[in-house]
């Protein structure tokens, strides 16, 4: 419970080990936090904000549950877990600094904001709730189709495969930032429309 008690290390929580923060600047002197475990679990009830600090899921079944408000950290990474949202004011910031892939599942109950001048790919499964914004840097997926609540992109590179365009249930919003589209091995048809984000909202912006 008290603020900065774990130093300024990196912590690794282990095999049905848990890291509860209740302390609203609990977590913000340490440089990161490594889950690597069956059952390993961090529970953010109160916020974890330091934008320098990496988060790894690297073994196991980790479970990484954000508080009902926001978060911030530095680096994303992992093979494997889960990271969810408790409430409808869930968010994670995510400011990658060093190229970096997830590949464990991200949903329920969150806002995920990608920031940071690296690229980050979620190549893991995405829950259809999740809400995203992408601010900086460049956001790409690796389990495809992918299906998301909504899209806010405020800059950056949105990059989406050509042949499985993105699905939105709500709406999409972009004011800035490009998109990058992948091509298949085969050239695709000239002349010949293709569907990059499919939205089922409103759409605000520059398509």
């Amino acid at each position: 419970n008290a603020a900065n008690a774990l130093g300024t290390g990196t912590v690794t929580v282990g095999l049905r080990g848990q890291l509860i923060n209740d302390n609203a600047t609990g977590l913000n002197s340490l440089a990161g936090i490594t889950l690597n475990g069956v059952n390993s679990t961090l529970k953010l009830n109160q916020p974890w904000n330091k934008s320098t600090a990496s988060l790894a899921l690297s073994g196991g079944s980790p479970l990484v549950q954000i508080g009902n408000a926001a978060s911030t950290i530095g680096d994303l990474s992992g093979s494997a877990g889960v990271i969810q949202g408790s409430g409808s004011s869930s968010s994670l910031t995510v400011n990658q600094t060093t190229e970096g892939v997830y590949t464990g599942e991200i949903g329920t109950n969150l806002t995920f904001i990608k920031s940071g001048s690296a690229p980050l790919k979620l190549a893991g499964i995405i829950d259809p709730s999740l809400k995203l914004t992408l601010a900086q840097g460049t956001l790409s997926f690796g389990n495809l189709p992918v299906t998301a609540a909504s899209l806010n992109q405020t800059g950056g590179t949105l990059s989406i495969d050509l042949a499985t365009p993105l699905t939105l249930t709500g709406n999409l919003t972009r004011s800035a930032g490009t998109i990058l589209v992948n091509l298949p091995a085969s050239p695709p048809a000239i002349e010949t429309p293709y569907v990059l984000v499919v939205y089922q909202g409103t759409r605000s912006g520059q398509p």
